[in-house]
């Protein structure tokens, strides 16, 4: 039985996180949906996120076993003390995810007897029109990407065309999604959308942490604010791998200016460039090398010292310093106003196939630390359900006024926004069960939930 015999066929472009999750809501969300999944790297990527609570606590077993050790898993997915969570979760009852670990556990989740027959693996990159002209999007290398789809798996899709195509989705950032569409404005926000803009500098430490992290430090919770203000972010994941993540930035919206902010100040081009995540040379480590020369290896010395004395007064552990790699990652921000486009189809009588752009595909506040990629793993979860309840042309207009909601209210603003409650609802808090003080509990889900939120805060929006 081939994928276009009585099923619904999907191709997803780009087995990132929000890739692998969109392909996993579509197979749960519709019993006849099948799913082309294509990605071309293969590298581990070791960063360490923030997910969205509401994600995390919708993962299949499996995947949520690898991502949460048990005690992680008893103290953030059970019933929670109020006074842990409002108005803010602390670092205690903060998920975290490090985006290589779930992207291998998903894979092998989806690859399992669950889904069998349904979810087509392909190792081949899908380009986008070189002229970028909207009125001729994809249309042949559809056909293109299809083909290598039917070399890997010829018994499964030998006799499907594009025109069994429902839909595709887009995922991924770089060049597979940018030419699908026309360019950006060079500066400033448009009608269509934000070019890439540069947000500042960041550098970010991935190790593996010994044992379970409580968070705990003299038996009380570490204060995520006060790193914060620091110009530090710490998480260790309590995953399979102990995989763990410092992220240091120049200040926060949280306070005034730290020892870090002249530091990041005087960053040379040279560390830039040479500290730059890239699976073709080692990564510089904490205690030096990788290629840092001159000017850039003295710099990296002064982020060191200003770095470890913060840390120290922190209290975040390190492992030795030659088993933490050090990444330099540039903030920026970027989106589209449309997240829909018709790929016109000329090898297949000009049909229209549906692309829909999510994740990094349609925008980017990776200054937000880890909810660049929250905001993509819900519009997965949104998208996925709209399908399956409006069919696709219906889908279509609804994922755009979700997306006009997302642009409208998370971009073109300064990184404070992840302050606001009604973000620290929708990526920290939405899907918690509480306890509150007079010992009732409260559930707190959609807008109903985000009123409760609020009162029970003490916030206003």
């Amino acid at each position: 039985m081939t994928a276009s015999a009585g099923r619904r066929l999907y191709m997803v472009v780009g087995a990132g996180p929000v890739g692998l999750w969109s392909t996993y809501k579509l197979l749960t969300s519709q019993p006849s949906a099948t799913a082309i999944l294509f990605d071309h790297r293969s590298a581990f990527r070791p960063q360490v996120l923030v997910p969205p609570f509401s994600f995390m606590a919708d993962l299949p077993p499996p995947v949520r076993d690898d991502m949460m050790d048990a005690p992680a898993q008893q103290v953030l997915l059970g019933r929670q003390a109020a006074a842990d969570v409002l108005p803010f979760p602390n670092v205690l009852h903060t998920p975290w995810l490090c985006t290589g670990a779930f992207c291998e556990s998903m894979r092998r989740y989806l690859e399992s007897d669950v889904f069998s027959g349904r979810i087509f693996y392909v190792n081949a990159q899908v380009q986008g029109c070189a002229d970028g002209s909207p009125s001729n999007i994809g249309g042949c290398h559809l056909q293109e990407a299809l083909a290598a789809a039917q070399g890997e798996h010829p018994e499964g899709l030998g006799s499907t065309s594009v025109a069994d195509l429902a839909a595709v989705m887009c995922t991924g950032g770089g060049s597979t999604a940018f030419k699908y569409r026309a360019d950006l404005p060079e500066v400033e926000a448009g009608p269509e959308g934000r070019p890439y803009t540069p947000q500042g500098d960041g550098v970010y430490l991935t190790f593996r942490h010994e044992g379970h992290e409580d968070y705990l430090r003299g038996g009380k919770p570490m204060n995520g604010a006060a790193l914060d203000k620091r110009g530090v972010s710490y998480v260790a994941s309590n995953n399979v791998h102990r995989n763990a993540q410092i992220y240091s930035f120049p200040r926060s919206p949280l306070g005034p200016e730290t020892p870090l902010t002249p530091v990041f100040a005087s960053m040379p081009d040279g560390f830039k460039k040479t500290a730059g995540f890239s699976t073709a040379r080692e990564p510089v480590t904490l205690a030096g090398g990788g290629g840092l020369e001159g000017e850039a290896a003295e710099w990296f010395l002064a982020y060191r010292a200003t770095l470890l004395a913060e840390l120290k007064a922190l209290e975040v552990p390190l492992p030795d310093h030659s088993s933490v790699a050090v990444y330099y990652a540039q903030r920026s921000e970027w989106y589209w106003t449309s997240t829909t486009q018709d790929a016109e189809c000329a090898s297949d009588g000009g049909r229209p196939v549906p692309v829909f752009f999510l994740g990094d595909a349609a925008g980017c506040t990776d200054y937000w630390r880890g909810q660049s990629g929250g905001r993509g793993l819900l519009a997965g979860s949104a998208l996925a359900g709209m399908l399956a309840q409006l069919g696709v042309a219906d889908a279509k207009a609804a994922f755009q006024d979700y997306w006009d909601d997302v642009v409208a209210s998370e971009f073109n603003q300064g990184s404070e926004i992840m302050y606001r409650p009604s973000n620290q609802y929708k990526y920290r808090v939405e899907g918690r069960k509480l306890e509150l003080t007079d010992g009732s509990e409260v559930e707190l889900h959609g807008e109903i939930g985000f009123q409760e939120y609020l009162r029970h805060g003490g916030l206003k929006q």
